[in-house]
């Protein structure tokens, strides 16, 4: 007897379509609220992923700008909103990435060279994957979106991933 699976394939492919959609726009639907008083850019982004679901991840060169002290409030705010008013005057970008936030230093900014003359760096993001309780977590897949590029979290739950 052959059974017809069009019907739950179907329906599958739809939930798959409508779940990568609600995702998609998750960075856009999200508002934040948020007091910072003279804190520092690294302080900030603890109290962003503690009242969010977003989470951080830092380039390496980008360390020594992440102690200026900045002070604004927002309420209800789309997190680019909110990072566009952290990042103001300073040589830092950011990417949305669903939840993630990747932060890193504008070469263009940083140096006066020539766009023809700059050869394109790598981009290290360091991060920790912990559950709800702040516990490591083990062996959990890391990939950037659309690509081949990825990483695996250690026992500690660190990760490395280089962006080119």
């Amino acid at each position: 007897m052959k059974k017809d699976y069009t019907f739950i394939y179907r329906v599958y492919k739809k939930c798959g379509e409508m779940l990568l959609s609600a995702e998609n726009r998750y960075s856009q639907q999200k508002e934040i609220s948020v007091r910072l008083d003279n804190v520092t850019i690294r302080r900030a982004f603890s109290i962003i992923e503690e009242s969010s679901d977003y989470v951080f991840l830092v380039a390496d060169d980008v360390s020594a700008s992440l102690n200026r002290h900045v002070t604004f409030e927002c309420n209800k705010e789309p997190i680019t909103r909110v990072l566009d008013a952290l990042f103001h005057k300073t040589d830092l970008e950011y990417r949305v990435m669903d939840r993630q936030v990747a932060v890193y230093r504008d070469k263009q900014e940083a140096s006066p060279m020539s766009v023809s003359s700059q050869q394109p760096e790598d981009i290290v993001i360091r991060g920790k994957v912990v559950d709800a309780t702040n516990k490591p977590l083990i062996g959990v897949s890391i990939q950037v979106k659309g690509t081949t590029q990825g990483s695996v979290t250690d026992m500690d739950g660190n990760f490395v991933l280089s962006l080119k």
